[in-house]
């Protein structure tokens, strides 16, 4: 007898799908291809399904990424394991699409792939220390979960004090929940 399926949130993208509890939660469109060994990988991933997966997928374009500043650090550069303030910014050299503030909510890096903000727990791409200045941390994620990332802090009644104007009349508007083509420079609306 086979245990009964759950329903269950993707670990990539966040869609609803089920899963047996024996292997990672993923949706359809996020599985990994049987040929495994076909993807770009950085490092070498071994054959069971464990976290292996993270390694696995395969790595967005670049203008499907979105890098996250996040305020983690007091004055001297020590990871404090809250954040004051979030940017989304779609290359390091761009104005942010969306600056939040007025918030101070847990927030830590559970491992190489995952990051905790709140209750909530997100994976990344990369992730690193003092970018930009020393109270500051960037990570990069894709667009899905900065969409996913917003609509929580959101939730938290986090504070948008600049943006893009599309995103930060969307943000006050507060009756759309954001999505992953919200974090583009193509105009959607």
């Amino acid at each position: 007898m086979t245990p009964a399926a759950l329903m269950v949130r993707c670990l990539v993208c966040g869609e609803p799908t089920y899963s047996d509890g024996t292997n990672i939660a993923l949706c359809n469109r996020c599985r990994i291809p049987p040929d495994i060994e076909s993807l770009p990988f950085s490092e070498p991933v071994n054959s069971d399904y464990g976290m292996a997966f993270w390694r696995a997928v395969a790595r967005p374009e670049p203008d499907t990424a979105v890098y996250l500043d996040l305020q983690v650090n007091n004055a001297s550069g020590q990871h404090t394991g809250h954040v004051d303030a979030i940017a989304f910014i779609l290359s390091r050299t761009s104005e942010p699409l969306l600056e939040l503030d007025g918030f101070h909510i847990v927030c830590r890096l559970e491992d190489r792939h995952r990051l905790r903000i709140g209750k909530c727990i997100f994976p990344i791409l990369a992730y690193a220390e003092w970018s930009g200045s020393c109270t500051w941390d960037m990570a990069k994620i894709s667009r899905r979960v900065a969409a996913r990332i917003a609509n929580v802090l959101r939730k938290q009644d986090a504070n948008c004090s600049a943006g893009w104007e599309r995103l930060f009349s969307k943000w006050h508007q507060n009756k759309r929940r954001f999505a992953h083509y919200d974090f583009t420079e193509r105009v959607t609306d």
